[in-house]
């Protein structure tokens, strides 16, 4: 990602540099939950591979990466509807020109960060030339995209290239664990949190015209009622399933410790 930098202050000029950065980084806090379930659940997965428990392995691999899709569509939710007043609050106002680029770079990284577990896996089942030949692809596609579209678009294109890159490395990965493990981690009950994430979208839309946050605090409030509308549609859609309770209370014991 540093290749973005450097090729925006090579054709753009500081400013762009500085609001690249701003919005970036702050995509990149959907890291923050994937990484943390995958912490907890890796071995638990890589010991059902080995002892070949097939179906297990299967189940827990589709509900972590479904955990990944809904939270972190709550996040993608609150980057979508208040891309301006996020860059605007913690920044300040010259970053607010950034917000597309914050939008669209947090609408890719969502994607990517769904095949975070495929990652870990590929890398503990000793796939590491799989990873790295991924990675590299990821890489040159980000070098060529941002020849073409930086002079055009600048700051926008920079993120659309490196969205590109990383759609094609989330398409590689998970094409990749396919092929080992046999398992596609998707299923049908993935309409029914994306169906409640957008009526939630345009819901918080609609309040936004009533409120709009201007301040860290009012940012806060705004966040949370966004989660809470959010959670209130998942309900409302039954999208907790059998297997979610199951998980919650396999980790109680490991909080208890």
């Amino acid at each position: 990602l540093w290749t973005d930098t450097i090729m925006i202050g090579y054709f753009k000029n500081v400013s762009d540099v500085g609001i690249y950065n701003a919005a970036l980084p702050t995509a990149q806090l959907m890291i923050v939950i994937p990484n943390s379930l995958v912490a907890l659940f890796l071995p638990i997965l890589t010991e059902m591979y080995a002892q070949k428990k097939t179906q297990m392995f299967g189940s827990l691999y589709k509900t972590v990466t479904k955990w990944i899709f809904g939270i972190n569509l709550s996040l993608l939710i609150i980057f979508a509807s208040f891309p301006k007043e996020i860059l605007g609050i913690m920044f300040g106002k010259e970053y607010v020109v950034g917000s597309e680029v914050l939008v669209i770079v947090s609408v890719c990284y969502f994607v990517f960060y769904l095949f975070l577990t495929s990652n870990r896996i590929l890398l503990t089942l000793e796939k590491t030339k799989t990873v790295f030949y991924i990675t590299l692809v990821g890489a040159l596609s980000n070098i060529v995209l941002n020849l073409f579209f930086i002079p055009s678009y600048g700051i926008n294109g920079a993120a659309i290239a490196t969205g590109i890159s990383l759609l094609l490395m989330a398409l590689l990965l998970l094409v990749s664990t396919y092929k080992v493990t046999k398992v596609f981690p998707f299923k049908y009950n993935y309409l029914k949190i994306a169906s409640a994430a957008i009526i939630s979208f345009f819901i918080i839309k609609w309040l936004k015209e009533f409120f709009t946050p201007k301040s860290i605090i009012s940012l806060v409030i705004a966040a949370l009622v966004s989660l809470s509308i959010y959670f209130v549609m998942l309900l409302i859609f039954k999208s907790f399933e059998k297997e979610d309770k199951e998980v919650i209370k396999s980790l109680k014991p490991k909080f208890l410790q």
